[in-house]
């Protein structure tokens, strides 16, 4: 039985640097993505307005519709979003409660659509980010203004942490090969 011995080349040290660090920038494009599509709202437990209502996965628009929609005739069919807390918790009337949970829709409609153009904010925030770091002119990347920045105005960053943490190796990397 025969063996075959295949010589191979070595890549070249400033290829294998081009390929290793094209890589790790297609990884943090990866990373950039999944956390662009986890995070486009709200996607954490809440108890707002004065009727308690959980935002989880609520969509402002609909939540808009729905408070108009109630307004012109109550249904409780149409009540996007169970409230925690009702007419005796608050200690009003079943119309002065209705009123409540008809404004609290709407504060929650105008919330919720601040927290998408936030999760949109950080996405861009991130392709500017990528953009840089592409181009070589980022260095050090700085937390204010990062995507996980923006997502922490909300409590912590669950979507855009491995990212953050990525970007800094992988720029640390950078700074430590300019170094040496």
């Amino acid at each position: 039985m025969g063996y075959h011995v295949y010589q191979t080349r070595a890549m070249p040290p400033a290829k294998l640097k081009g390929h290793i660090m094209t890589t790790q920038i297609n990884e943090l494009r990866e990373l950039a993505a999944a956390a662009a599509s986890r995070w486009t709202g709200c996607d954490w437990t809440t108890d707002e307005g004065r009727t308690g209502l959980d935002l989880d996965d609520a969509n402002g628009a609909a939540l808009r519709r729905a408070a108009e929609a109630l307004d012109e005739g109550w249904d409780d069919d149409l009540m996007p979003v169970a409230p925690s807390r009702g007419p005796d918790e608050l200690g009003c009337d079943l119309a002065d409660w209705r009123e409540a949970y008809i404004d609290d829709l709407r504060d929650a409609a105008d919330w919720l659509e601040r927290v998408a153009e936030d999760a949109a904010g950080a996405a861009a925030a991130a392709d500017e980010i990528m953009a840089q770091i592409e181009r070589g002119e980022l260095r050090e990347l700085a937390y204010h203004g990062s995507p996980c920045s923006i997502e922490a105005e909300y409590g912590a960053c669950p979507a855009w942490r491995a990212w953050q943490n990525a970007a800094e190796e992988y720029l640390a990397a950078l700074g430590e090969d300019d170094d040496a």
